[in-house]
């Protein structure tokens, strides 16, 4: 998940459910898809949840992440940017 939004290939590659993911959400205190930075799988298989704030991500944290390029700047969909 990348600014709020499913990256269903990547689920379906990682044999997880939306649902799957909205539990996560929802043990982290996540209201609305909108306050989602990014959900990551981590390598112990454990998913990482974290938010939107003020604060500009650092890159270099999220190198090792595949489509890593999606969290950083504008991200492109179908023609239409979303922000």
């Amino acid at each position: 998940m990348a600014h709020g939004e499913y990256l269903l290939d990547n689920l379906k590659e990682s044999n997880l459910s939306t649902s799957d993911v909205q539990q996560v959400l929802r043990k982290n205190g996540i209201k609305s898809k909108s306050e989602v930075f990014v959900v990551i799988m981590e390598t112990t298989g454990d998913m990482s949840v974290i938010k939107n704030n003020n604060v500009v991500p650092d890159q270099s944290l999220f190198n090792d992440v595949r489509d890593s390029e999606l969290l950083i700047g504008p991200v492109m969909r179908d023609s239409k940017q979303i922000l």
